[in-house]
């Protein structure tokens, strides 16, 4: 290993934020989150850990008219991702490669707002929001200042060896930042993430594995159960 003296996991977990849209997004993101799980008791990356979208609408669609599945499953993907999986994290790793993702925008934003330590990187060379010679390296400084800590992180690598380097690098650089102190007590989550979070619970408590056959056929009468709380996380349409 290019680098080998962290000797223990860090005992934190780990929410990764990243556009997961294309195949170069998605291969970086698992390579990294390959690393980052050398160094973390537990990462969550979303298109790896989260719901298949045809397996839940599937699910859903045998408790709800065609159309309320369709929506049902933004629903229940946005109180898994944000309600569960976030709320429980107590590190967000996430990507500032242009072009900015609005989705890890708003994990980021929502992370502050939950207390999370946020660990943002930047390998782009692009200055979309500024130059190269800013301390933001001219990204754009609303999803910086989100963030504990900013990691700009060349990565101008020729051969898959040269990358392998380059990334095992990027991991240890926000391990070396994640040395937390237990937090005691949390101040009260605002209104509206308070209401995600209750509805995670209602969706997803007890449950181990949320991807087996048994438990999305739970969440799916769950949610008809529940179904005025899970329509009240969009907004009202004026």
């Amino acid at each position: 290993m290019f680098f080998n003296f962290v000797m223990e996991k860090l005992p934190h977990g780990v929410y990764f934020a990243a556009a997961l849209f294309n195949g170069r997004e998605c291969f970086f993101n698992v390579h990294l989150a390959r690393f980052l799980e050398a160094r973390f008791k537990e990462v969550y990356l979303p298109q790896r850990d989260g719901f298949e979208f045809s397996k839940l609408t599937g699910a859903l669609a045998g408790f709800l008219t065609q159309q309320e599945a369709e929506n049902a499953v933004k629903h229940v993907i946005y109180a898994y991702d944000i309600g569960r999986k976030l709320h429980k994290s107590e590190v967000v790793v996430a990507n500032l490669d242009e072009p900015l993702d609005p989705g890890v925008d708003i994990e980021l934003a929502l992370g502050a707002m939950m207390y999370k330590h946020i660990v943002g990187f930047r390998t782009d060379v692009r200055a979309c929001y500024g130059t190269l010679a800013d301390r933001t390296r001219g990204a754009h400084f609303f999803p910086v200042n989100q963030c504990s800590i900013f990691i700009p992180h060349n990565m101008t690598c020729k051969t898959p060896e040269e990358a392998e380097c380059q990334m095992e690098s990027l991991a240890e650089r926000i391990a070396s930042h994640c040395h937390l102190q237990p937090v005691e007590h949390y101040a009260q989550l605002h209104p509206k993430l308070l209401q995600v979070v209750e509805a995670a619970d209602l969706l997803f408590e007890g449950m181990d594995d949320v991807h087996s056959p048994e438990s999305l056929e739970k969440i799916a009468r769950r949610y008809q159960k529940h179904k005025d709380k899970m329509l009240a996380l969009s907004p009202r349409i004026g």
